[in-house]
């Protein structure tokens, strides 16, 4: 483990090497701070003059985070866990499966045109039902679409959907000893933030 994260409503919050982080009994400190999980009985008011006065033993179990689910939203772990976590996955998929379909420019120039963003695996139907109703609620759109002619649009969309699903997948090239995939360099540890495999952000810079 080189890295933990913390995500919160399957959002990354904070990344922190392992290296500075203390695990007491299970629960996690940070600067001679544990980490707070405000998930309990007590208020952010409460736990922060706690936690600033030193009083430790009177901070109740539920609020000393750990790792893994704690409740309130907040997950805790290893940065490459969290990437095969059904949420991260989730958000992963969806994100590939979102498309933008533009409907009309509409007039004057004074409007942003009207665009559906959506899951494109969904039927036709219920896309073609979506459309509808931001054309219908839209203003000076400069012509009409017919339900074929936006059945055509979801077909085109659709079909560069899968053609872009279809391409082959890169992988990162593999390097030797020392190589630092923070600093992209073979730094051997001088960088401070020596990063010997690849974590979540760079495979997200390799697009992967």
């Amino acid at each position: 483990m080189k890295i933990i994260v913390f995500v919160r409503n399957g959002e990354v919050k904070m990344q922190l090497p392992t290296s500075q982080v203390v695990f007491k009994d299970s629960t996690l400190w940070y600067k001679g701070n544990p980490i707070i999980n405000h998930d309990g009985h007590l208020s952010k008011a409460q736990l922060s003059k706690l936690v600033s006065s030193k009083q430790f033993e009177k901070i109740p179990t539920e609020h000393f985070a750990h790792l893994g689910d704690n409740g309130n939203g907040l997950w805790i772990g290893d940065i490459t866990d969290w990437m095969q976590h059904p949420e991260q996955l989730r958000q992963e998929k969806e994100k590939q499966e979102t498309v933008s379909i533009h409907l009309s420019t509409r007039g004057w120039g004074d409007y942003s045109s009207v665009e559906w963003v959506g899951n494109i695996t969904q039927p036709d139907a219920i896309i073609l039902a979506e459309c509808k109703t931001l054309l219908s609620s839209s203003t000076d759109v400069d012509h009409i679409l017919t339900d074929e002619k936006i059945i055509v649009k979801i077909t085109e969309a659709r079909s560069k959907w899968h053609q872009k699903q279809e391409k082959p997948v890169q992988k990162i090239v593999t390097h030797g000893p020392g190589y630092c995939y923070s600093c992209d360099s073979y730094c051997y540890g001088d960088c401070g933030h020596f990063t010997p495999k690849p974590t979540f952000d760079t495979l997200k810079k390799y697009n992967l």
